[in-house]
This record gives C-alpha cells, sequence and structure tokens, in this order.
C-alpha cells in the first residue's frame, strides 16, 4: 500500500495542515452556544439538546471541504463554526471515532486521517481491496482479499503493534466499545480488535458457513444470524442469545439499540417483489421490524416509504428508529419504546440524497454528502442546516432561522415539512441530478449548461479511468470511471470472457437503479469478478440504459446480484479489451 514511484516498500505519508477556519459567525457564534443545553427554538422550549450533541462534523465531498456545523446558529447559513479543505472528493460514508474522522476516496485511492482537535490531516493510498476505519482514537487497516488488519498510528503509518490475520476473509465488521470487530464466516467466530495486544476471539457467534450481519452502537456489539433467526449481543449491558423473527428472510441491513434491548431489521419490501440495493431494500412498500430482546421480546413491523424507495442501515437510539431515504431526501422515525404510531418522516434534502446519519450524543444528525443540506434530529424534532449556499441558490436571509418542526403520528401539520406515512401519501418534490453514493465535482448547481427547460444538458457518456486495453486484473475488481448521463439513465458493468472464448455477459448495476447519477466520478458499489483460471482474457463494456429498461431487462435475467445474458442492453459507452486475468485473490 504505497504511493506511486515508492521504491522504499515502506508506506508514504502526507502530512498537511489545510485548516481553513471559517469564522463566520462572530459573536452570534459564541452567543449561541453559551449556554449548555438549549432547545432548538424558543417555541419549542421542551427540545433541549447540548452543545457537544450539537455540533458535529459533516463532509461536502462536492464542495471538498468538511464543516463543523452547529445546529444552535442564530443563522440558517452560517452554520459553520470551523472548515477544513479536503484534498480527495470522499465517495464513501466516512467513519467516525474518538477525535478523529477518517474520510474515503475509492475512486482515486486515497485516504484522509482528519484530527478533529488539531484539524491536521494525514493522507495514506488504499489498495482496492483495503479499507480505513476507526474505532475509538485508533485507525485500522482492513485488508479484505487476506482477512490481515493492521493497526494505524496517529500518523496513518502501521502501527508498532501486532498485526491481526484473521482466519480468511471478513464476513463484515462493525464497531462498538471503542474496538472492532469482524465475523468470520469460515468459524463462525467473532473477533474483537482493540487498540492494543492480540485479538480475542468469540465462538459460536453465529452459524459456519454463513455471512451474518454486524451492528454496533455504544458498548454494544450485535449479531444477527440470519439462518438461526437469532441476535447474540456480544457485548454491552445484557450479553445473550435472543430469538427474532425475520417476516421476509435475510434483511437488507440490520441495527441495534445502544442499551441492546431491541434491534431493526430493514426489508424485503413487502406489498409487492422485492429488489435490493447495497443499502437498503427496494420495492413497493419496505418493512422495517422492531424487535425487543430480553425482557422486551415484543415485535412489531411497519411499513415506510413508497415504490422506488432505498434506504441506508438504520440508526437507533433508546426509544426510535431512524432511516434515510436516498430517493426523497427524508429521514423515516419509527417508535420502538412504545411502538406506537405510524411512521413518520422529516425532510433534510430537497430531492434524492445518500444521506449519512449517525448519533451525537443525544441528537441524530443526518447529512448530505452531496449537497448543502443537513439536520440535527432529537426525537421527532429537527433543525434543518445549510452547509454552504449552491452557486445557483438565491442568498439567504440574515435574520432568524426557519423554527424548526416538530411532528407528531396524529394530526401533523399541514404546513410542516414532515410527513406521516399512509398508503397515498407522499409530498413531491422537486428531483435533483445528485446520484446516491457518487459525489460530483463540483457544488450543486454547476453541473451542466441549462437546457431550454433550465434542466441541465447532459452528454450521456461514460468511460472506466482504473482500467485499459491489455490490462490486469485479479479474481475481483472494484471499478470506477467517470459519467454524464440524463437523470432517467442508470449505468451497468457487464464482462465477457474472450479466451477461451465464452459467449455470455455477466452484468452488475454500477449506477443508482433509480438513476439520478451525478455527474462527475463514479465507484461501483461492489467489485466485478473476472473468473477462476489466471492466463485468461476478458472484456469489460459500460453501459448507459433508460432506468425503466434495465429494470425490465434485470428482471429477465437476473441470477441474485448479478444478471447473466448473451446480448447486452442500452447503449455501450466504453470497452476495454484484452483483460488479463491474473493470480490475485480477492
Amino acid at each position: 500500500m504505497t504511493l506511486p514511484n515508492d521504491t522504499s516498500g515502506k508506506r508514504r505519508i502526507t502530512s498537511t495542515n489545510w485548516r481553513t477556519p471559517s469564522r463566520l459567525v462572530g459573536a452570534a457564534a459564541v452567543l449561541a452556544v453559551a449556554g449548555t443545553a438549549l432547545g432548538f427554538a424558543a417555541a419549542h422550549n421542551r427540545i433541549t439538546i447540548d452543545d457537544d450533541s450539537a455540533t458535529a462534523w459533516l463532509p461536502s465531498a462536492a464542495a471538498g471541504f468538511v464543516d463543523r456545523a452547529n445546529a444552535l446558529l442564530a443563522a440558517p447559513m452560517i452554520a459553520s463554526t470551523d472548515r477544513v479543505r479536503l484534498p480527495i472528493r470522499p465517495d464513501t460514508p466516512p467513519s467516525r471515532g474518538d477525535g478523529l474522522l477518517v474520510l474515503t476516496d475509492r475512486g482515486a485511492g486515497r485516504a484522509v486521517l482528519l484530527d478533529l482537535r488539531t484539524q491536521v490531516q494525514r493522507s495514506l493510498t488504499l489498495e482496492p481491496d483495503e479499507t480505513a476505519v476507526v474505532a475509538g482514537a485508533r485507525p485500522f487497516l482492513v485488508h479484505a482479499a487476506t482477512g490481515r488488519v493492521d493497526r494505524l498510528a496517529a500518523d496513518g503509518s502501521v502501527a508498532a503493534t501486532p498485526v491481526v490475520q484473521t482466519g480468511g476473509r471478513p464476513g463484515g465488521w462493525a464497531v462498538a466499545a471503542g474496538a472492532l470487530w469482524l465475523a468470520e464466516p469460515a468459524t463462525g467466530a467473532v473477533l474483537r480488535i482493540g487498540d492494543a495486544g492480540p485479538a480475542t476471539r468469540v465462538e459460536h457467534a453465529f452459524s459456519p458457513g454463513h455471512a451474518p450481519l454486524l451492528a454496533g452502537a455504544g458498548d454494544t456489539l450485535a449479531v444477527l444470524d440470519p439462518e438461526a433467526g437469532a441476535v447474540r449481543l456480544i457485548s454491552g449491558p445484557a450479553p445473550g442469545t435472543y430469538a427474532v423473527r425475520l417476516p421476509g428472510g435475510r434483511p437488507a441491513s440490520f441495527g441495534v439499540a445502544p442499551g441492546g434491548d431491541f434491534a431493526a431489521f430493514v426489508g424485503p419490501a413487502t406489498g409487492g417483489p422485492a429488489g435490493r440495493t447495497a443499502g437498503g431494500a427496494v420495492g413497493d412498500r419496505v418493512s422495517v421490524t422492531v424487535a425487543g430482546l430480553g425482557d422486551h421480546a415484543e415485535s412489531v413491523t411497519r411499513s415506510v416509504g413508497a415504490a422506488g424507495d432505498s434506504f441506508g442501515p438504520p440508526v437507533l437510539t433508546h426509544d426510535r428508529v431512524y432511516l434515510g431515504d436516498t430517493r426523497s431526501g427524508d429521514v423515516w422515525t419509527i417508535r420502538a419504546r412504545p411502538a406506537v404510531g405510524a411512521p413518520s418522516s422529516i425532510a433534510v434534502a430537497p430531492g434524492p440524497a445518500d444521506l449519512e446519519l449517525f448519533v451525537n450524543g443525544s441528537a441524530v444528525w443526518a447529512n448530505d454528502p452531496n449537497g448543502p443540506n443537513a439536520a440535527a434530529i432529537y426525537d421527532d424534532s429537527r433543525q434543518p442546516i445549510t452547509k454552504y449556499a449552491p452557486p445557483s441558490a438565491s442568498p439567504l436571509p440574515s435574520g432568524a432561522p426557519p423554527s424548526p418542526t416538530a411532528i407528531h403520528s396524529s394530526n401533523p401539520p399541514t404546513t410542516s415539512s414532515t410527513k406521516t406515512q399512509t398508503p397515498s401519501s407522499r409530498s413531491t418534490k422537486a428531483t435533483r441530478t445528485t446520484g446516491a453514493g457518487h459525489p460530483t465535482n463540483a457544488p450543486p448547481g454547476t453541473n451542466g449548461p441549462p437546457g431550454t427547460n433550465g434542466a441541465p444538458v447532459h452528454a450521456n457518456t461514460a468511460t472506466f479511468t482504473n482500467i485499459g486495453d491489455g490490462g490486469q486484473v485479479g479474481r475481483c475488481r472494484t471499478l470506477a470511471g467517470r459519467a454524464d448521463i440524463d437523470a432517467t439513465k442508470t449505468l451497468m458493468i457487464a464482462q465477457r470472457r474472450t479466451d477461451p472464448p465464452d459467449g455470455t455477459y455477466y452484468v452488475q448495476y454500477a449506477g443508482p437503479r433509480a438513476g439520478n447519477l451525478a455527474p462527475g466520478r463514479w465507484t461501483s458499489t461492489s467489485p466485478t469478478y473476472f473468473g477462476d483460471q489466471p492466463g485468461q482474457h476478458y472484456s469489460a463494456y459500460l453501459l448507459i440504459v433508460d432506468v425503466a429498461a434495465a429494470r425490465s431487462w434485470w428482471a429477465a435475467h437476473e441470477s441474485g446480484d448479478f444478471a447473466h445474458a448473451t446480448s447486452l442492453p442500452g447503449t455501450t459507452a466504453d470497452t476495454v479489451t484484452g483483460l488479463v486475468r491474473i493470480d490475485k485473490p480477492c
């Protein structure tokens, strides 16, 4: 894992201090944060939030910086007290630790370790199978292909502590109780890797030979074993194994409450056929099952969203479940303790947004990394935050911010920006061309000249950038490139073996299934697999396909996480030939 032209064999680290403080708020900021427990607004003084919960570091990938936002500031626009410019464009959710933020640009193969106290950045290069993650105050480097885990020092170099070698490719990992936890599918064990010392093994954590789902919250680490229909709490106040009901089989995602007294399972959809995305279930309606653990064994299932919605992993607090809806830009909230009322949604972004949700103290934060919108949420109320003004936006007023909106499951205010889910109630929003999980290379509003109808004009082009004719590929390769396509189209990747010849194409999605891929760089959410035998040759194809046509074609040719056929859908935008399969495992 070295930078280009580094012949020493050691990791080269770039130490920078790009701190660009934006002292934008002056005395108003000082007055706003002076209290230790302030309400979001005087009209809602039952809603209180402490200083630590009211501030959070929020990446803006398209704009190229990270802001320290404050939900208590008195101006709707100037919600930043510090700003750090980034040398990368993060394209995956950050890993958050104690005073440390890890941001990753998989398309460029780089990560940044940002010390939130000093605002000093350390940059490191990542191989395609490597992931940088932080647990507590310790950064780690996980090598997915080999199962090796390196502890990193504060400067990003490999720390002088034992390297941890797991039993093969990890079956997922999570952070809890200040440690990194990894699953070993072959053995059914879970490994705890702390700040120092050897890893601790927890045997019989799940059914061997299967991939579990791991979730961490505070000091609680939970392992969902779908085959056994059980949740095992390994750390936290109530360790033990608890039977759970999974109405639709294996869920798309899973979360646990900080105290371990209940869990939430998202998907598959109810009321119609269910599709899947990397972050959630897609279909007619999406089911969320809240299951009590231990002394609170009741289980309820709620349906949220509408056709085409997709969700990231759930975030749980002591009494609620929160879900980011990437298609609508809303956050759905479900009462879990007590389990009463219908799910309700809170507007964060005005259109599609790959929202990052995380708990910070007593608040849940929602951030759109590809746009200017964010919100701090407490129970069912939110304080909207604008991180920056898009170039096309009108100046924001300098007066008081919009009042936060408290929502209720019954009889919500008709003027609120929040909604209560019913089979027919869904607000209409203007659609942005910011695709889920694909940051633009410029702030929103600069993605092309306006057409006659005011919409951006797209070139409908797409290319690979990390493979070329005659290049080498291992067993699997995460592909990346650039694209500028209409919001009604999506990207697909296909590969075909050419030597020995094979007439079958193997196809996967490279962009959001619902379209709205942001112009600029893209990175596939899952690797492309290139056969079992070294020495074989392949061609790779990048396809631009209408969303509806892609959905129909996929339904006719789907085989699990990929599809196969003897012909290709859509338009072939880029072709790479002569790829040579080398002896390199995933």
